[in-house]
């Protein structure tokens, strides 16, 4: 996996004064506040998505509620991740740990595979504590938080309620909420 392209792209211009995202949804905004400090890669490489104009347009694929919100696929059902339009490659982002954990409702970490390094442009919300995603839970690793939401939580509890699962028990959703746009503020 390309994790070194990442390491000199994106981490000389991830630390400035905008380290907020607004994310513009159909249900309204969501305001992420990013770790570019404690976690440059990973927070890095949200914000430069977001600067890129990548999350435009793009869903929210995967609704479980009391767990997660998840967003950031291209393909819209979570199997995508962003392939650099320079290189033609699929960027990955490295592990990072930092300091935080799955202790509340809003913390917000890269979704992955299996492989701690495979992290790309999907990301998740989480709607409750959830110590299992920590390292050592359900994984080794544990899955790498680079941010907060700090307004817009409402929104994002909105999504999960009007929800409409395509069968009981689906995670995947029949009225997908996109994201309008992304910026950095």
């Amino acid at each position: 996996m390309e994790s070194q392209e990442l390491e000199t792209k994106v981490t000389d211009k991830t630390i400035d004064a905008k380290d907020t995202a607004l994310l513009k949804t159909e249900k309204g905004n969501i305001k992420i506040k990013l770790f570019l400090k404690e976690v440059p890669q990973t927070a890095g490489n949200f914000k430069d998505l977001v600067e890129r104009g990548f999350y435009n347009g793009i869903i929210f694929h995967r609704i479980i509620p009391g767990f997660v919100v998840q967003g950031g696929c291209p393909l819209g059902n979570g199997t995508g991740n962003f392939v650099d339009p320079e290189t033609n490659k699929t960027r990955y982002v490295p592990m990072e740990q930092s300091k935080y954990k799955h202790d509340k409702a809003g913390m917000v970490a890269m979704a992955r595979t299996s492989n701690p390094n495979s992290a790309s442009s999907q990301f998740f919300i989480d709607l409750d504590p959830l110590p299992s995603l920590n390292p050592g839970g359900v994984d080794p690793y544990g899955y790498a938080i680079f941010g907060e939401v700090i307004e817009g939580m409402d929104v994002v509890n909105k999504i999960v309620k009007e929800n409409i699962p395509p069968f009981p028990g689906d995670d995947s959703t029949s009225n997908p909420v996109k994201i309008i746009s992304a910026e950095m503020i």
